[in-house]
């Protein structure tokens, strides 16, 4: 029988992965227990994915995510599609910059992690290790133990970084002149200020949908047009 702490089945959301890979990296006594370790591994590297695949549904329109499904069979796949289609570590910088400036007017507290896809790469492929037969010939080593279970553990604090600080933006369709103000900061042709100015004029609101059956609500503080 499995702990009482590892699902039986999968599940859709973001933490799953996660807090299976924590709770079997919690069982592994500091990677002693070395099949235990190689299962949080195996745990992070999906969470890695799951991650890497929010970033590419962030990035992609319907279209673009029908004709590219082979594009989840692996993380590079998703990343290089990303980057494709938004450029450069720049860009998705101010892509998501600009998101955090509309909730900060909201004031809706939020974390602001930017994906370093080189960071998720790397620890991606130390815990791609584990699942190998190699981990299996070397894993009686002590010192090997201890380097991976450092890089597992390592693996699980990215992992709930990069989740904290995962937000999406929902509208009701995008105005000519929103999405103008977009690209015009994207290209940075205006600046913070700029965008504050603006949706204080229009004004704004959020709500967060849920992908688990729960009612849509309202988040933040609205601000009225003029404010």
């Amino acid at each position: 029988m499995p702990p009482a702490q590892i699902a039986p089945m999968r599940h859709t959301t973001l933490d799953h992965h996660v807090s299976q890979g924590a709770a079997w990296l919690s069982l592994s006594n500091q990677g002693r227990n070395t099949a235990l370790l190689s299962y949080a591994a195996f745990e992070f590297r999906l969470a890695i994915e799951h991650i890497m695949l929010f970033h590419w549904f962030a990035e992609t329109n319907a279209a673009e995510r029908l004709g590219n499904l082979g594009d989840l069979s692996s993380f590079r796949k998703m990343r290089d599609r990303i980057r494709k289609i938004r450029g450069n570590r720049k860009f998705l910088w101010r892509t998501r910059k600009f998101t955090l400036l509309l909730l900060q007017t909201l004031k809706v507290d939020t974390k602001f992690y930017l994906p370093d896809f080189g960071e998720l790469e790397r620890s991606y492929q130390r815990c791609s290790d584990l699942c190998h037969i190699e981990w299996t010939v070397f894993s009686t080593n002590e010192e090997i133990q201890a380097t991976y279970y450092e890089y597992v553990t390592d693996a699980k604090d990215l992992c709930e970084r990069s989740i904290g600080g995962l937000f999406s933006l929902i509208r009701d369709g995008d105005s000519a002149e929103f999405s103008k103000l977009k690209q015009q900061y994207l290209e940075e042709q205006i600046g913070d200020e700029d965008v504050v100015e603006y949706v204080r004029k229009c004004g704004i609101w959020a709500k967060v949908t849920y992908n688990d059956g729960r009612v849509s609500e309202f988040t933040g503080i609205a601000v009225p047009p003029g404010s």
